[in-house]
């Protein structure tokens, strides 16, 4: 016997490798909770959630009045939301201040590029309801990793548009959420302890900035 068979014989078994470091490590699952939608669309949702194990839902049919406190209680990556909680852009842009690490999706196959401004502009990303699963996943993936997505249909065919990223000052936004609840600017000036015509000033920069040529533009309701 040669000595290198010798010096294989003698040295210690190897240990194989264990199954934590041979296996790729799995992602945790995507945490939801679903707003109030209609029975169609939660069903549809929750048969979706069910079948795809890196998603988890926490719960279901929560209220617009109720999501602070479920936001807090059970901590969700992503709260997914029917167009009807458009009209409570004052709940949503508290939340989304309040939140920052809370993605909340608006889902509806209605939106238009006006939807698509009022919502970027108080931090509320938006995609169809109606979208391939793949691309669902992923756009959930990339809206919970922080980044804000705003796709609406601009045709009333189907064919998906983006909304570029909206840069407004904390003021702004502050004036938006008072014109998405159709305040006059002498409501707004009372509101934030501002002048009028400082009010007037901002809803212009706000118009300019978001391409829209109205107040009118920036309701919500």
């Amino acid at each position: 016997m040669s000595r290198a068979h010798q010096e294989l014989l003698e040295a210690p078994p190897r240990r194989a490798p264990s199954a934590s470091s041979s296996l790729p490590l799995e992602r945790a699952p995507l945490r939801i909770l679903l707003g109030r939608f209609g029975a169609l669309a939660s069903i549809g949702l929750k048969a979706l959630v069910a079948e795809h194990d890196e998603l988890e839902l926490l719960a279901e049919a929560v209220d617009v009045a109720m999501l602070e406190a479920s936001i807090t209680s059970l901590r969700p990556q992503v709260v997914l939301l029917d167009e009807a909680a458009m009209s409570s852009s004052d709940v949503l842009a508290r939340l989304s201040a309040a939140q920052p690490a809370v993605a909340l999706v608006v889902l509806s196959d209605r939106l238009t590029s006006a939807d698509a401004i009022r919502l970027a502009a108080v931090g509320v990303s938006c995609m169809p309801g109606r979208i391939a699963t793949a691309d669902f996943l992923l756009a959930l993936r990339t809206i919970a990793g922080g980044t804000p997505l705003h796709v609406f249909d601009t045709s009333g065919e189907g064919r998906a548009s983006v909304l570029g990223p909206v840069d407004l000052t904390e003021r702004e936004r502050e004036v938006l959420e008072l014109v998405a609840r159709r305040r006059s600017h002498r409501r707004i000036a009372e509101a934030l302890h501002i002048s009028s015509e400082t009010a007037r000033t901002h809803t212009a920069n706000i118009r300019r900035k978001l391409g829209v040529r109205s107040n009118r533009d920036l309701w919500l309701d």
